[in-house]
Order: C-alpha cells, then sequence, then structure tokens
C-alpha cells in the first residue's frame, strides 16, 4: 500500500455535509439575523441544508432558502459565492459492544445571503414564521429566541457571528 492509499483509508468520513444561512438585514445601524420559528421543535432555527450528492453546499442552501421562504433564486435574494466558513468537526462514533471507536466528520459551510427589493423583504415581512434577531438573542440558552442547540453549538464554535467584530467586515464583504 503507497502513501496516498494509507492517508486516503485514515481521512474520516463525512457523516454529516449542511449549509447554513446566515441572512441578514440591516435595521438602522444593526444587522439582524433571519430565524424560523419551528413549531414542532418549539424552537427557532437557521435555514440548513443538507447536501444531495450531486450539488454544492452553495446550490443546496439556495435550494433549500428557495423553499422554505418561498423567495425567487436569482431575484429576491443573493447568496454569497463562496462559504463565509468551511468546518470539518470530529465526531466518535463507538461501534456496538466492541471497543472500536470510528472517526467521521460533520461537515458543515456557512453562507451569507442578502436580500434583494421590497417585493422580498414584505413576502418575510407576512411570514409569521421569520423572525429578525441579533446574534446575542438567538444564542443565549433558555431564552424565548433561543435556536436549536446543534446550530448555537456550531456557530459558538465557529464565532461567526461576534457582532461586536464582525458587522463591519460582512458589511462589506457583500459590497
Amino acid at each position: 500500500m503507497n502513501m496516498e492509499d494509507e492517508q486516503e483509508q485514515q481521512r474520516p468520513v463525512a457523516i454529516n455535509q449542511t449549509a447554513i444561512a446566515l441572512i441578514r438585514r440591516w435595521f438602522e445601524d444593526q444587522s439582524k439575523w433571519l430565524v424560523l420559528y419551528d413549531e414542532t421543535v418549539d424552537h427557532h432555527r437557521l435555514i440548513e441544508a443538507q447536501r444531495l450528492e450531486d450539488e454544492s453546499f452553495r446550490e443546496s442552501i439556495d435550494r433549500e432558502i428557495a423553499w422554505q421562504l418561498n423567495l425567487e433564486r436569482g431575484k429576491d435574494y443573493i447568496v454569497s459565492s463562496a462559504p463565509r466558513l468551511h468546518l470539518e468537526i470530529p465526531i466518535e462514533i463507538a461501534h456496538g459492544c466492541s471497543d472500536k471507536q470510528e472517526l467521521r466528520v460533520d461537515v458543515v459551510e456557512f453562507y451569507l445571503v442578502e436580500l434583494y427589493g421590497s417585493a422580498a423583504q414584505k413576502n418575510l415581512d407576512n411570514n409569521s414564521s421569520v423572525q429578525w434577531l441579533n446574534a446575542r438573542q438567538f444564542l443565549a440558552e433558555g431564552s424565548n429566541t433561543e435556536i436549536l442547540s446543534r446550530q448555537r453549538q456550531i456557530l459558538q464554535l465557529a464565532d461567526i457571528l461576534n457582532e461586536d467584530e464582525s458587522d463591519g467586515d460582512l458589511r462589506e464583504e457583500m459590497h
């Protein structure tokens, strides 16, 4: 077995490949992020898309935004051309009664999304499950605006929404 084969064998398998939309809207000088209230789990959540076999992470989140928010691709919003962050989170999986553990990874990419025009904003304003919150509001554990635990943990690990430092950076990135 050559060295490339050994490296390929040791590379962990991705068990979950998702993209998360960071949909931003400005209210005066403060950015707020779109979260959806999900009645089935009684929590707020960001839009997240499972990557399908023949699509990119970007294509998956574009598909999911259009479907979940009833917006028109390429007209109502724009998804950033590159991810803001790509994370590979190692996960150890135990196999039954044996002591054997297998290393897998959870792959997550974050995409910034900007809305276009008043029609898209009006559509979202009329959607009762949509809320616009700052990061502190939806990252606070135990609050009535808390997001899903998995998403909160990933965002805290990524430290991607540090509003004190990043608002200016995020504002410049999309323009």
